[in-house]
């Protein structure tokens, strides 16, 4: 497993343990989308009998969500890959899920529903400081406007440059990004064209 992918496990675990009697967890995507990640998962949290995966298409998550909202054992739901945007069956999020309006962990609350959080950016930014490396005040640049955008820009880092294939996506980001106040609106340095597909296509927050 990678780095950025271990780190956001192990902040995926943080998250459920305070609230959650740890029974199970459950993670709802499609194998096809992300192969080596389901992989990874069953050698360590499989084999500890903590997480039971399971294929929806995205057509049926709404009626599967349900159904585990009743299954009163099942604790948490960490969403993979095609099914992140459940955001809408949290009554409460964190202040990162709900600047994105996505969600990759719920976790069931004693009052009832799902508290829904994004801990995608979160593992890359952990991951990034055990490696010797803090982002804070730096010029970044993203490739994907992400969960990882988020917690760039909620670490304080001073410049950042997104580029995204879905020009109209990127451009929401980088809206939601600039109301954090604490990337600069500066434009970083040109990127040259065989670094990147589609250079015109750079914004800064």
């Amino acid at each position: 497993m990678g780095i950025a992918a271990g780190a956001a496990l192990n902040v995926v675990h943080e998250r459920l343990r305070p609230l959650c009697r740890q029974e199970s967890q459950t993670i709802p995507g499609d194998r096809a989308a992300r192969p080596k990640f389901v992989k990874s998962l069953q050698k360590g949290t499989f084999a500890a009998g903590r997480v039971a995966h399971f294929r929806l298409n995205s057509s049926h998550l709404n009626a599967r969500l349900t159904t585990a909202t009743e299954i009163r054992n099942v604790d948490g739901i960490i969403v993979r890959v095609p099914h992140k945007f459940s955001y809408e069956f949290c009554p409460s999020v964190t202040d990162g899920a709900r600047l994105l309006r996505s969600v990759n962990m719920m976790r069931r609350r004693r009052e009832g529903g799902w508290h829904g959080d994004h801990v995608n950016g979160l593992g890359f930014v952990v991951a990034m400081r055990a490696n010797g490396y803090d982002p804070a005040g730096k010029r970044a640049l993203l490739v994907g406007a992400g969960g990882a955008g988020s917690a760039i820009a909620r670490v304080s880092v001073g410049t950042l440059a997104i580029y995204d294939n879905d020009v109209p996506w990127r451009d929401q980001q980088i809206n939601k990004l600039k109301t954090l106040g604490k990337a600069r609106s500066t434009g970083a340095p040109p990127i040259s064209p065989t670094s990147i597909s589609s250079p015109t296509r750079h914004r800064s927050a």
